[in-house]
């Protein structure tokens, strides 16, 4: 029987893991222990394409998140959905823990420094401010921009009320340095 999973652009973040070895200096970290079948490595790169599947699912979850995905082409061949539990989570976490998280991360962001990429960070960011009472415009200031207060999509669940709506864009080139 064939089965069609959905790899949507987690293919791509596995790939990124790949390049940086992240799974390898995890477990080099953490060390390889025979009875899981799931090494920390493995645990941390399932996590990292949690984090970028963008659903935010907790531990207890993930089996669930990764019914769906093609786990052994993500993550690694003999592995299923369920293999990633909280419990191989909640472990693998506990070890990262007891090596340090600081040391932890530094170890890997050294193999990600590495990676020739693109260091431009663009972020884009709403707010929506939700007012209660009248508003009338000063109209006898010419300079003052207006603002348009208006009734739509409340992400305070408050469509009753009318809002404003304040964006900022960031466009930054940022040079990051490690020592090891």
């Amino acid at each position: 029987m064939y089965q069609s999973k959905n790899l949507d652009h987690l293919g791509i973040v596995a790939a990124v893991c790949n390049e940086i070895q992240l799974e390898e200096e995890i477990n080099k970290i953490t060390g390889i222990d025979p009875r899981q079948k799931v090494t920390c490595g493995q645990a941390v790169k399932a996590m990292t394409l949690n984090t970028f599947g963008f659903t935010y699912r907790p531990l207890y979850l993930f089996p669930e998140f990764f019914q769906t995905k093609p786990v052994k082409l993500l993550i690694g061949k003999g592995l299923h959905a369920d293999d990633f539990n909280d419990d191989c989570l909640g472990q693998t976490l506990d070890k990262l823990s007891d090596a340090g998280l600081e040391e932890t991360f530094m170890r890997a962001a050294a193999n990600a420094q590495h990676y020739e990429g693109n260091n431009r960070f663009y972020h884009s960011d709403t707010s929506s401010i939700s007012l209660q009472g009248e508003y009338t415009p000063v109209e006898d200031d010419i300079d003052a921009a207006p603002i348009t207060l208006t009734h739509g999509f409340s992400k305070d669940n408050r469509p009753d009320l009318k809002q404003f709506v304040v964006s900022l864009s960031l466009d930054v080139i940022f040079q990051c340095s490690f020592k090891h």
